[in-house]
């Protein structure tokens, strides 16, 4: 016959499967991506230099090829986050990858245009 349990000796804490830091984490590293649909919503026209053609890569607009860039740099973000569990791989995640990626997204356009003013 079993034992009967202790209602005051079991834990009833499950493990999630992110910590508070990691969410912080996931939710900063997404803003590169939040950053381009609200540029797109609030501005239509900011994001068009990105996509003129003049100054290609292999076929391609330039800032096509250099935002699909800059969004493989932001995604890895997320793959370090998952990586490291701790708070200072989750920082140096968001250091590292995050912020760049940010600083590219904003001037991005910008410099299509002087690359494109440069050429004339």
């Amino acid at each position: 016959m079993a034992k009967p349990v202790d209602p005051g000796s079991v834990s009833m804490i499950a493990p999630s499967g992110a910590t508070g830091l990691q969410r912080f984490g996931y939710a900063f590293a997404s803003l590169p991506f939040v950053l381009i649909v609200i540029a797109l919503l609030i501005a239509p026209g900011f994001m068009e230099p990105i996509f003129a053609n003049p100054p290609d890569i292999l076929g391609l607009p330039a800032g096509v090829v250099s935002l699909f860039v800059v969004a493989i740099w932001a995604s890895l973000a997320f793959v370090v986050i998952r990586a490291f569990r701790s708070g200072l791989g989750i920082a140096l995640a968001l250091l590292v990858f995050t912020v760049p990626s940010i600083v590219a997204t904003l001037y991005l356009p910008a410099t299509i245009l002087i690359v494109l003013n440069l050429t004339v």
